[in-house]
């Protein structure tokens, strides 16, 4: 169990078992690597028995070890109204260094090729150095795939570099102490996102303290972000949206995921999404919009503010970390409805990680995550 941390061990049903094996003690330094986020368990061993994902998982390490680090100082695109501005175009581009983090992470366990374990390495530094945290909720919420890379690798850094990136975690944390909410800001997506990430410091950083203190504070965000009957969202009910109902939805999982919190209410949100999928109500999106950026959005031609149908492939990662905490739960026509795109860095990981935490993966539809897909995926990049 995890002695400075008893009332929360108490709370994680079944399914974190495999959290709780891990090798993570609150109270020590988090310099040694007890604060690791995965399961004592050999990754390679592991994915021996599911060569499909396997393979998907290094024919990304493969291409992701083709891009150089790309960090920036300051990560802008919540708020920007134009595709061109040179600054969303180097954040966009700086998003995937944290995907591509991760990726080489595992596969450096899976394969043992040093390529990776480097490649791996050298984004952590390079973002260490360069990037400045401003705290923003949304710019920085794409940074958790460093934090679970940095989980990873933790014992193959040395001391010096282990410590660069443990101080960039901790300044990354301050930012986020000292932003200030707007009043939508404080109830809506930005909230919840700000929380995944702090809570997701406090793990790696091995702070218990801040951690009762974070998950009391998703705690109480809930009441505000979530009806606990409906499960309809703050920002579904602003953005008349599935695209921001669900952007929140992952938040709230990945919460769920790291502390168990909230479950009951997650699962309303949840369903309230998968009901209107399943239904086919997936049309009219942003068509009674309150945010005046979605509509410059959309006359700017982003994709995903069209007043058009929710494109359902959006809800992939939430569906697979919904049967990483619930096993057997999602409905065969749920996932047959929500057609599986092309795999990509970010979806390979969620499948890496339910396969470790869970030891399963949904037979039913393994093939079409992990076989080349003719359709472009970057609609399902992030916005």
């Amino acid at each position: 169990m995890i002695p400075a941390f008893p009332q929360i061990a108490s709370m994680i049903p079944t399914i974190f078992g495999a959290l709780l094996s891990m090798a993570l003690s609150f109270g020590a330094s988090a310099q040694d690597c007890s604060q690791s986020l995965w399961p004592e368990q050999d990754v390679a061993a592991a994915l021996k028995a599911d060569n499909d994902v396997r393979e998907a998982l290094l024919r990304q390490a493969k291409k992701a070890v083709l891009h150089p680090p790309a960090a920036v100082v300051v990560l802008r695109s919540a708020g920007v109204r134009d595709k061109t501005d040179p600054q969303l175009v180097k954040t966009r581009r700086a998003f995937r260094d944290a995907d591509h983090a991760v990726i080489s992470a595992l596969a450096f366990r899976v394969s043992g090729e040093r390529r990776y374990l480097d490649h791996a390495r050298d984004i952590l530094l390079h973002w260490s150095a360069t990037n400045k945290p401003t705290g923003h909720p949304i710019d920085e919420t794409r940074l958790e795939g460093l934090i679970w890379s940095f989980a990873v690798l933790c014992d193959q850094l040395n001391g010096s570099d282990r410590n660069r990136v443990l101080d960039y975690f901790e300044r990354l944390y301050t930012a986020k102490q000292h932003w200030e909410f707007g009043p939508q800001t404080a109830v809506n997506n930005h909230r919840t996102h700000h929380l995944k990430l702090m809570i997701l410091l406090d793990r790696v950083l091995s702070q218990a303290s801040r951690l009762t203190r974070d998950r009391q504070a998703a705690e109480l965000h809930l009441s505000n972000n979530l009806d606990p009957d409906t499960g309809v969202s703050v920002d579904y009910r602003q953005r008349d949206a599935l695209f921001y109902h669900v952007y929140n939805l992952e938040a709230w999982l990945e919460i769920e995921l790291l502390t168990s919190c909230c479950s009951e209410t997650v699962d309303a949100a949840f369903r309230f999404a998968a009901d209107r999928i399943l239904r086919g109500e997936t049309g009219g999106e942003f068509a009674g919009s309150t945010a005046a950026i979605d509509r410059a959005r959309a006359e700017a031609g982003f994709d995903y503010a069209r007043r058009d149908d929710y494109d359902v492939e959006r809800f992939s990662r939430a569906m697979l970390v919904y049967s990483t905490l619930r096993p057997h739960t999602v409905s065969p026509e749920l996932w047959q409805r929500v057609k599986q795109p092309e795999q990509d860095s970010r979806l390979i990981f969620i499948l890496v990680r339910k396969l470790l935490l869970t030891g399963t993966d949904r037979p039913q539809t393994k093939k079409s995550l992990t076989k080349k897909s003719a359709n472009s995926i970057e609609k399902q990049k992030a916005q």
